[in-house]
């Protein structure tokens, strides 16, 4: 069982691989979108 574990862990971190490194080369610029559109603060009295 171990080894097959094993195995679906290196399959889904080589393919997620690509996906991570873009995402962290890319970190500044998605924070910046992700904060350019959130908009006012908004107090809902919770």
């Amino acid at each position: 069982m171990i080894s097959c574990d094993s195995q679906i862990y290196a399959d889904l971190k080589a393919e997620f691989a690509s996906f991570a490194k873009a995402l962290s080369e890319n970190e500044t610029k998605v924070l910046s979108k992700l904060n350019s559109v959130q908009g006012n603060a908004v107090n809902i009295g919770g």
